[in-house]
């Protein structure tokens, strides 16, 4: 897929432009993650190439990963939910977690992890 900004950049056109791009999960400040993140992350006008966790979002240099590595997170950072199932080895059975545990069917499945 590509995005009007891809082609604009290219300034041609590709066999893939007509294929709709699946719209972003995480956007915070000007980052754009296509699959929400683990580690937390902020914007970061100081941000280069080199720079230790920028091009978080591999699309914008000042998008920048922190709580890792030496690199503090800003008050306004970003921070990956910790509402998730945490197996020892994850089930083949489908499973998602359900904010509403245990409340939703009297707890039926809930706490399977």
């Amino acid at each position: 897929c590509t995005t009007p900004t891809d082609r604009l950049r290219r300034g041609r056109a590709t066999p893939f432009d007509d294929i709709e791009c699946p719209a972003p999960q995480v956007t915070w400040g000007s980052c754009v993650f296509m699959v929400a993140p683990e580690t937390p992350f902020y914007w970061d006008e100081t941000c280069k190439v080199g720079k230790i966790g920028c091009w978080a979002d591999s699309a914008h240099a000042e998008c920048r990963f922190c709580s890792y590595n030496g690199v503090p997170c800003p008050p306004d950072a970003w921070h990956p939910s910790r509402a998730a199932c945490d197996f020892d080895n994850k089930p083949a059975a489908p499973f998602y977690w359900e904010p509403q545990c245990p409340e939703v069917d009297g707890g039926l499945g809930c706490r399977a992890d």
